[in-house]
C-alpha cells in the first residue's frame, strides 16, 4: 500500500505548482505566474522520509489544465493525472488532479502547492494525496489521506544543444 500511495502522489500532482512572483497587485501576480509557469516540467518526487520515490512529467497548461505522467504508476496500474492548476495571487500556485486505479476500484485526489523561481525554470513544492472509493465524491468526501510527497523539477527546454 506504501507504493500504491507513493505512486499515485507521484502520478497525481507532480502536480500543484508555482509563485514567487513579485507583481504589483493581486490580479497582475496571477497572470505573471501564469505566464511563467506554463510548460512541460521534469520532476523529482521524494517521499516523507526524505527517500527518492519517482519521476514524472508535469504539464501546466496555459489554459490552466494539468496532467501528469510518472514512472512508477504502469508498475502499480495506475492511470494518467489530470486536473486543473492556478495561481493564488500572492506567491504560489495551487492544483488538483485525479488519477485512478486500473482495478477500477480507487480514485486519488492530489492537491499540491508550488514555487517557481523568477527566471521560470525550476519548481519545488508539496502534493498531499488522498485516497476515496471509486464510488465516492473526490471533492467533497473525507477520503484517507495517504501522505504528502514533496518534489522538484525543471523546465524541459524545446530543444537541447
Amino acid at each position: 500500500m506504501h507504493y500504491f500511495s507513493r505512486s499515485a502522489a507521484v502520478t497525481g500532482l507532480v502536480v500543484s505548482l508555482v509563485g514567487g512572483l513579485g507583481a504589483v497587485s493581486p490580479h497582475a501576480a496571477v497572470a505573471d505566474c501564469s505566464a511563467k509557469a506554463a510548460g512541460t516540467y521534469l520532476t523529482t518526487i521524494i517521499d516523507a522520509g526524505g527517500s527518492f520515490a519517482s519521476r514524472s512529467t508535469l504539464r501546466l497548461g496555459a489554459d490552466g489544465t494539468l496532467s501528469s505522467v510518472d514512472s512508477g504508476q504502469g508498475i502499480v496500474g495506475f492511470t494518467e493525472a489530470q486536473g486543473t492548476w492556478t495561481c493564488d495571487g500572492k506567491k504560489d500556485l495551487v492544483a488538483t488532479a485525479l488519477d485512478f486505479n486500473t482495478a477500477g476500484t480507487s480514485i486519488f485526489r492530489a492537491d499540491g502547492v508550488a514555487s517557481i523561481d523568477k527566471t521560470g525554470r525550476t519548481v519545488e513544492g508539496t502534493i498531499t494525496q488522498t485516497a476515496f472509493p471509486i464510488g465516492d465524491n473526490p471533492f467533497t468526501g473525507q477520503g484517507t489521506t495517504l501522505g504528502s510527497f514533496s518534489f522538484t523539477g525543471e523546465r524541459i527546454p524545446a530543444s537541447v544543444e
